[in-house]
């Protein structure tokens, strides 16, 4: 299921977020013409066991620290202040599934500032 996680994170990183993602016009497209977008189909569920994780990240994600070039990645010590603060005592598998999260993000990340370098 944390495999599935990751998948799943991976796909909603692709499609983007926000009513010009990709998701959304892919969907305008199959209810436009009734055509099902390849893009659309096989798609990775969200493992529903696995929420409160994804819920800690997304937070987290929020909150992320820049450095004047891009993005940091989220530090044990930012995870712990928040674990601290909301008064919850994680499992440490849990704290590494956030740190594999975040390595898809910044992954992701770069691969975006990378395109939008070679358009300049």
């Amino acid at each position: 299921s944390v495999n599935q996680l990751i998948d799943y994170a991976k796909q909603e990183l692709r499609f983007g977020s926000g009513s010009n993602s990709l998701r959304n016009q892919l969907e305008a497209v199959y209810r436009q013409t009734g055509v099902k977008p390849p893009e659309l189909d096989n798609l990775i569920e969200f493992p529903s066991e696995m929420v409160y994780v994804w819920e800690y990240f997304l937070r987290l994600n929020q909150k992320r620290s820049s450095n004047g070039f891009g993005v940091n990645p989220i530090s044990y010590t930012e995870i712990k202040n928040y674990f601290d603060l909301m008064q919850i005592f994680p499992d440490p598998s849990e704290v590494e599934v956030i740190s594999l999260l975040d390595s898809v993000f910044m992954e992701h990340y770069a691969k975006e500032q990378e395109k939008n370098n070679k358009k300049k």
